[in-house]
């Protein structure tokens, strides 16, 4: 057939008779049908919409006439029984432009990653901040509008550093989220050497000298904010979320945090008496955008503090927090699950991270009894 026949034009001409014709799209490089077709499921009428059919080339304009016949028997079932026609099956068929969207977002990997955060969040519990922060910081790398894939991923856990918690973190949330949704991908072997029990030695002074450090910090504010982490073993930013009870066994609540609400006891209860921590304490004025801007105002606290006063504080602020757990295990020999529920861990991990120092002082601690009943 000559070349002139494979316009739109010559098209539409032989469709003149046709509930449908065709349009040109994208700047002429692609043709779509356009007519009036049944209402869609929540619809009351017909509407005018457009399907795209293909390119504007000669094969492309066959196939669209080929479309526009089939098409057209399609509509005439619809226009002869409106009542009993199956407009579900018809839009299955026929695709709009907003359809083709929808389904390509429907299998994006922003959209795969908001069902996974759906269904992770209803089994489990954290808090948005937790997620923003060790999950979706992973997620975000990934090509959102593409489907999720096992190249994709790859391509974000290449990206992060062998042998690093950052590496080991990455492999952990997206190996979560292609089994979840079923793409097939083993980060096992890439996930590298790093264990908590093989990080740097954390330094714990002594409860004496601990008490004594937070006493002499000269800013009334920041010796709060650090009294809090001692008295309480806090996180470095969970003083900034804590509620002080004012009860009789001088609790305070955790309002938010790393891991959520809790509720945390002092084990030394003279402690809150030596450093006035009662409702109403007086606290740092600070801000950020999650908790980790929380933690490195912390940071910075203590390194003004030092910088002005010999070293004062001279050890890690986690030191405060690995102390309450030894004077929680070893000293007053509370159960690992009561412990760990104080400190917002599951029995596992308090475990996993402290085992080594809990021995230790039991060790000492065993010793020194051994002795003293000679």
């Amino acid at each position: 057939m000559p070349r002139k026949n494979w316009t739109v034009e010559a098209v539409n001409a032989r469709l003149k008779h046709h509930p449908v014709s065709l349009v040109k799209r994208e700047k002429g490089s692609s043709v779509a049908l356009i007519g009036t077709f049944p209402p869609k499921s929540g619809e009351l009428k017909p509407k005018r919409r457009r399907i795209p059919v293909g390119p504007a080339t000669i094969e492309g304009l066959q196939h669209a006439e080929e479309m526009a016949n089939e098409l057209t028997a399609d509509l005439l079932a619809y226009r002869r029984k409106p009542d009993v026609f199956d407009a579900e099956t018809f839009w299955t068929k026929w695709k709009t432009p907003r359809d083709l969207q929808s389904i390509a977002h429907e299998n994006s990997t922003v959209a795969t990653v908001e069902r996974f955060k759906q269904w992770y969040f209803s089994g489990n519990t954290l808090t948005d901040k937790t997620w923003t922060r060790h999950w979706q910081k992973y997620f975000k790398r990934l090509s959102g509008h593409l489907p999720l894939n096992e190249a994709d991923i790859l391509r974000v856990v290449l990206d992060t550093m062998p042998n690093t918690r950052d590496r080991k973190q990455c492999c952990q949330k997206l190996q979560r989220l292609a089994d979840w949704a079923n793409v097939d991908v083993d980060l096992a072997v890439y996930r590298g050497s790093y264990n908590t029990t093989t990080t740097a030695e954390v330094e714990i002074p002594s409860d004496e000298d601990l008490v004594k450090t937070v006493r002499q910090i000269p800013s009334d504010i920041w010796r709060n904010w650090f009294a809090l982490q001692l008295v309480y073993g806090l996180r470095p930013h969970e003083p900034h979320f804590v509620e002080l009870t004012g009860d009789r066994e001088r609790s305070v609540i955790v309002l938010e945090g790393k891991t959520g609400k809790r509720t945390v006891f002092p084990l030394e209860p003279e402690w809150v008496e030596l450093f006035h921590l009662y409702p109403g304490l007086a606290m740092p004025k600070i801000s950020g955008r999650d908790y980790s801007d929380i933690t490195d105002r912390a940071h910075d606290a203590r390194s003004r503090i030092n910088a002005a006063h010999n070293q004062l504080l001279w050890f890690q602020l986690r030191a405060f927090r690995y102390a309450y757990v030894l004077r929680a295990t070893v000293k007053y020999k509370f159960a690992v699950n009561v412990v760990a529920k104080w400190m917002g861990h599951s029995p596992e991990t308090l475990l996993r991270i402290y085992s080594r120092y809990i021995d230790s002082a039991r060790a000492i601690d065993a010793y020194r009894a051994g002795i003293g009943s000679r």
